[in-house]
């Protein structure tokens, strides 16, 4: 027994695995994952920067001036050389700093709600070509079944069991079957060549358990980390704009090369002073950051409602199908034996062809009923359970 539930556990934690390693093939070949790493280096120097500029942030300047005074008969030359240090002393760059951060952070969030919607969109495409496949399956085993009850119908109407109008029938039906098997590879091979386009292996699926809740869905739902992080950003600058007008300390010195005939020769200078800025518009700019913050933030719950929907639309969707597989299970059982027995009954003329056909048309849609509910039960789940782990964006 403890062998029996292991194994499945294991099947199923490799059915898992699969899915996740064709998702992040996908992600490479995009270079998604590479575009992350791209802005946490972007980020990371541009606070570097910022964090140097405080200290270090140094103006040279020079300059040669000639001048002709009036009363003096040869032209005397001035040649300046300036070197000057700005010194951010209150640190008005940390609100930069955190500007920088939370907007390289937008953009990370982004690349998150990117990867998600990949994610559901590759769940959804893998679900519809194993659903194919095994609807294509079942075609080709009930045309198996069907060729060789052909064959057995062909031998009853060189026996003058059966009438060659009735095979005449049969035999069409197989055709139509046919072609309806080749119409579905078709189907098929397009959905191959597409995923394909992603990662070359396609992942098989499995049953998965539900290991989701709607709180932790939520916490890792990057459209509404989104959000927080843009209305955060602006409140962070309308802070700085609010601090803009503190002073910096400037320190600089100036030597000057004099060769003015009535002057006092060369000279050098030591500069110590405060630089501020006063702009007009200062508090119209705080007020419309602020605006924007409360705006964004006004959007949250709007934001919320629709990705619970989207919880509720997932989990309901495993919920129907997980009932709806128990009772096709039992359908799919009592058509099987329907149809079995309807064969045997048909063969010695107890029922018409037409009997025996609409059975294998129940058993075949009951099966393909089955089906669709099998792999929607199968992607409502993967994509729940990843959703609330936060694992897509790792």
């Amino acid at each position: 027994m403890y062998k029996v539930i292991f194994l499945l556990f294991f099947v199923l934690q490799n059915s898992y695995a699969s899915v996740l390693d064709f998702y992040h093939n996908a992600l490479h070949t995009l270079k998604l994952d590479k575009e992350q790493i791209y802005l946490n280096k972007t980020k990371n120097l541009k606070i570097s920067a910022l964090k140097n500029d405080r200290f270090f942030n140094i103006l040279f300047s020079t300059s040669f001036n000639k001048r002709k005074d009036k009363y003096l008969s040869k032209p005397f030359n001035k040649t300046y050389f300036n070197i000057q240090d700005e010194i951010d002393i209150f640190n008005t760059n940390k609100n930069k700093i955190k500007l920088i951060f939370l907007s390289v952070k937008s953009k990370d969030i982004k690349l998150d709600i990117q990867k998600r919607a990949l994610f559901i969109s590759l769940i959804k495409m893998i679900g519809a070509y194993q659903k194919t496949k095994a609807i294509l399956n079942l075609y080709k085993q009930i045309l198996k079944n069907q060729v060789l009850l052909e064959k057995s119908l062909q031998q009853s109407v060189k026996a003058g069991n059966k009438s060659k109008l009735e095979y005449i029938k049969f035999a069409n039906d197989v055709v139509l079957l046919q072609y309806k098997i080749q119409k579905t590879e078709n189907i098929l091979n397009t959905m191959k060549s597409t995923l394909s386009l992603y990662s070359p292996k396609i992942p098989k699926l499995s049953f998965v358990q539900l290991n989701a809740n709607l709180s932790q869905f939520l916490k890792y739902d990057p459209i509404l980390k989104l959000n927080k992080n843009e209305a955060k950003k602006y409140m962070i600058k309308a802070i700085s704009l609010k601090k803009s007008w503190l002073p910096k300390m400037f320190v600089g010195m100036q030597k000057e090369y004099n060769n003015d005939p009535t002057g006092n020769g060369d000279s050098y200078t030591f500069t110590v002073g405060l630089k501020m800025h006063f702009y007009g518009g200062i508090n119209k700019s705080v007020q419309a950051a602020d605006m924007e913050a409360l705006s964004i933030n006004s959007q949250y719950n709007r934001l919320l409602i629709q990705q619970k929907m989207e919880y509720i639309k997932y989990y309901n969707q495993y919920k129907t199908s997980r009932k709806s597989l128990s009772l096709l299970n039992s359908a799919v059982m009592s058509a099987q034996n329907n149809l079995t027995a309807l064969k045997t009954a048909y063969m010695k003329h107890y029922i018409t062809l037409t009997n025996y056909l609409q059975a294998l048309n129940l058993l075949t849609n009951t099966k393909i009923l089955y089906i669709n509910a099998k792999f929607n039960n199968i992607t409502s789940a993967l994509i729940l359970n990843d959703l609330s782990t936060g694992i897509i964006y790792k």
